[in-house]
């Protein structure tokens, strides 16, 4: 109708001029921060911000930037007090005397990683034994990552495939050669099994795939035997992006259907691009699992590495971000190792073994 129509042209006119009550106030209420002054505008509203503070809403002080610029120069982690950036370190680390590099609190090298004539050697990697009948022989039927003294965390899986196979499980530190008797071995028993409260084994095999071991004796630590570092979730998240020197470890089998590896192993393994990566999988990756690896064929993660570390270093200090949970086949062209995200879970692994970051 005639009518219609004009109330239709005011209305129209009135979002078109900002008349006050025309589309509501989008700035009520009060969206701008830190003393902020709003404008409504039609739809939407622009904060102005006071000096030192910007974005959307006037939320972000400009001395926080410095974090995320080069992480503040921190080797490990970067907090904002006042106005400048402040570093702290893992687990395990201490800040220099320069404020910004981290130093081990024990006497241990740098690199974690040592490649010898014939393996291999990660002192963060544990092996998680069981006497197998069948070969009469002891044997690692999973991997894990040493994180303190008393804490191990693997894959939540191979406690309860070893549980169902009868299997009894206890942690060696320094293993290398499985043929061998190697100095640098020690065994522990296993005292507590902590499984995540969310995983289900008969719904889903592989979602929060990620559990903890504490060990009945303390593991003396040395250069063979060291714990890896473990972040905050949003350190962990961003070290993700860029994690051209990641790598995975463990007596898996080098080649799919083949037998395990006597000797410790390990490959690179950057993360992949997440779409391509659910492309490419017949079975859902949640958001509590990653990808990672070459999809050339090359090399994979196999059955045998379950629970090692997916590990990525920072400036010389290795973190764990991911743990060895599933894939389809092994070393299939297009096809890459799904992992444990690691991030997701910081808060569980810090209420439960309380380990906590150095200031």
């Amino acid at each position: 109708s005639k009518m219609a129509r004009v109330c239709l042209l005011v209305f129209i006119v009135g979002l078109q001029l900002g008349i006050p009550g025309a589309n509501g106030d989008q700035c009520e209420p009060k969206p701008c921060q830190n003393g902020g002054v709003c404008r409504d505008e039609v739809g939407s509203y622009s904060c102005y911000c006071q000096e030192n503070f910007r974005g959307k809403n006037c939320e972000i002080c400009k001395w926080q930037q410095r974090c995320l610029v080069n992480n503040g120069g921190c080797a490990h982690f970067c907090t904002t007090e006042g106005r400048r950036p402040v570093c702290y370190c893992a687990a395990g680390y201490k800040v220099g005397t320069d404020g910004k590099s981290c130093e081990p609190t024990g006497k241990f090298k740098t690199d974690c990683l040592q490649v010898h004539a014939t393996f291999v050697a990660v002192c963060l990697q544990v092996a998680l034994m069981a006497f197998l009948p069948k070969r009469n022989k002891t044997l690692p039927i999973c991997g894990g990552s040493l994180l303190s003294e008393f804490w191990v965390i693997t894959a939540a899986h191979c406690l309860v495939l070893a549980k169902q196979k009868g299997h009894t499980i206890f942690v060696r530190v320094g293993e290398h050669d499985v043929n061998v008797v190697e100095a640098s071995e020690r065994n522990h028993a296993v005292a507590e099994e902590h499984i995540h409260h969310r995983y289900n084994f008969s719904q889903s095999q592989f979602n929060h795939d990620i559990a903890l071991l504490k060990l009945a004796t303390p593991v003396e630590l040395s250069n063979e035997r060291r714990p890896i570092c473990v972040g905050s979730t949003a350190f962990m998240q961003d070290l993700m992006k860029d994690s051209s020197i990641s790598l995975v470890s463990g007596w898996g089998r080098t080649v799919d259907k083949g037998r395990e590896a006597d000797k410790l192993q390990k490959l690179s393994a950057p993360v992949a691009d997440r779409a391509l990566c659910k492309q490419s999988s017949r079975n859902p990756i949640t958001r509590f699992m990653f990808c990672a690896g070459l999809a050339d064929g090359l090399s994979d993660s196999c059955q045998g590495d379950s629970g090692g570390p997916h590990a990525t270093n920072y400036k010389g200090t290795w973190f764990l971000t991911g743990i060895v949970s599933w894939g389809e086949g092994c070393a299939e062209k297009g096809r890459y190792g799904i992992y444990t995200h690691v991030s997701r879970y910081y808060a569980w692994i810090v209420h439960k073994t309380g380990i906590l970051q150095s200031n």
